[in-house]
């Protein structure tokens, strides 16, 4: 899926590629609520809003955590660790 590949590519490319990331991971999350990057969208979307101290838009996706089942860490697992492959083959 374009949205996940494309937030996986701004998340690979650190702090100044945040705001992109977190753009196409709320779209993602919109469009795609299902999508096996959920996990990961929520966290990153939840994490860029409590650094600018927003706690209450944070706390939706911060606190789906719990919910995730083990599919969702799995999936997460499976993305960082393609994203790692993606760093290691540059």
């Amino acid at each position: 899926m374009a949205l996940e590949s494309l937030g996986l590519i701004y998340a690979r490319g650190g702090p100044s590629q945040e705001q992109p990331m977190v753009a196409v991971f709320r779209k993602l999350l919109e469009q795609f609520p299902d999508s096996e990057l959920r996990a990961m969208a929520a966290f990153s979307v939840g994490d860029s809003l409590f650094k600018k101290h927003d706690f209450a838009g944070a706390e939706p996706y911060l606190g789906k955590g719990p919910q995730l089942g083990r599919q969702d860490l799995d999936a997460t697992r499976h993305a960082t660790a393609g994203a790692q492959r993606v760093r290691n083959e540059r």
